[in-house]
């Protein structure tokens, strides 16, 4: 008896055009490179007559690379024990957010499904951790500038954007993560210069803050901070103490071994401050003249608790 085979050909839903923004422009903008490193598509929502609507939980797509670079969604995700699950996707538009720890986050909030017939091209911005090379142009490196932008505790600042103020139109910008590192990425032939970068923080508030670039040379420019201890009789991290510091908003506390950090707002001048460190009991001791220096963390004096 004759045997029958029954074939299933698998359509892809979705279609990812993923690019390294930055290997292309230095290739002279005319190659196709893929990403480096792993990355990770999300399902964020759906657009909803021109709204935005997030799901409770992003799901993450499982997508699979061709052979030509393309990156596939046939409709499963993967769940957090890492099983696979279909997902029923009634036709609409949707969010889609690509991550990878070289890149920034990209999103569109544009992507039809189910859709066969072209692909979603994502231009991919190098992030802080990309693998820059040593040599780009003419015996130099890349010009870069780097920095970081926390909250008071040292938590990351995420959804912050950084530009070059009077350069907005050249695409010489970064939108922060949680982690609130940023590096701003020069073009080939840009001179040493004193330049403004603005930062335009998620309450829409803007500053901006003179900086110093150098052609070929990665340079930064950091959040002023504080980082000190708060100690016990026996020299022990005290853990939960709250710190302030006097005439500045917020406070901090201090982790399992009795460390913090205070991070100032951008435009913080040079100046000696007032630093008072309090107990869950209530004891508090200060700490007066503690010096802050623009764009650098100090150490404070240790508070100890007798």
């Amino acid at each position: 008896m004759p045997r029958v085979y029954e074939t299933q050909w698998l359509t892809a839903i979705a279609i990812f055009d993923l690019e390294d923004r930055y290997a292309r422009l230095r290739q002279g903008g005319e190659s196709h490179p893929r990403p480096i490193g792993p990355v990770a598509m999300y399902l964020v929502g759906r657009m909803i007559d021109g709204q935005r609507q997030d799901f409770a939980q992003p799901l993450e797509l499982r997508v699979r690379r061709n052979p030509s670079g393309y990156y596939l969604f046939f409709g499963e995700v993967k769940q957090r024990d890492s099983t696979l699950r279909r997902v029923d996707l009634a036709p609409g538009a949707y969010i889609i957010r690509v991550e990878s720890q070289y890149y920034q986050v990209a999103e569109r909030t544009d992507i039809v499904l189910p859709r066969y017939d072209a692909a979603y091209f994502f231009d991919l911005a190098p992030g802080f951790a990309y693998p820059f090379p040593a040599q780009v142009w003419k015996s130099h490196g890349p010009t870069l500038l780097r920095g970081n932008l926390y909250h008071r505790d040292g938590a990351g600042l995420a959804g912050a954007l950084i530009e070059v103020a009077g350069q907005e139109q050249q695409g010489i910008n970064y939108r922060t993560d949680a982690t609130g590192q940023w590096v701003l990425v020069f073009p080939y032939d840009q001179p040493s210069t004193d330049i403004k970068v603005r930062f335009t923080l998620p309450d829409g508030t803007t500053k901006e803050v003179n900086a110093h670039i150098v052609h070929g040379r990665d340079t930064s420019l950091f959040q002023t901070a504080l980082r000190g201890w708060v100690l016990n009789e026996a020299g022990v991290g005290v853990r939960g103490a709250t710190i302030r510091v006097e005439g500045r908003p917020g406070q901090t506390t201090t982790g399992s071994d009795g460390g913090w950090f205070y991070y100032f707002d951008l435009d913080q001048p040079a100046a000696q401050v007032r630093v008072t460190a309090t107990l869950t009991d209530g004891r508090s001791r200060t700490q007066g003249n503690v010096p802050v220096q623009p764009g650098a963390t100090t150490v404070a004096p240790t508070f100890r608790f007798l």
